[in-house]
């Protein structure tokens, strides 16, 4: 599990730099989703397993990369200013 997880790890940042290349950012929002859902039944998986503190923080990091990546969509795409018009 632990390798799975950190390979899902390494491709969510590969996703993530790949997000600021122009023409990518759609196709890495959608895959960096799919990352987080696969991370968070690994999460799942590991909390049955084990409920030691060390597999709450992980559940707890996750989390907050999951809410940081909301927050970055919707300060990103969602709150933006509309550029500004000429009058003719």
């Amino acid at each position: 599990m632990r390798t799975e997880t950190r390979n899902l790890l390494r491709e969510y940042v590969d996703v993530r730099l790949e997000a600021v290349q122009p023409g990518k950012l759609e196709q890495s929002l959608s895959r960096s989703e799919e990352l987080h859902e696969r991370l968070w039944s690994q999460a799942v998986a590991a909390t049955e397993k084990d409920r030691s503190a060390i597999t709450g923080l992980f559940i707890q990091s996750l989390n907050e990369v999951i809410d940081l990546h909301a927050k970055r969509v919707m300060a990103g795409l969602g709150s933006r200013i509309p550029a500004a018009t000429t009058r003719d």
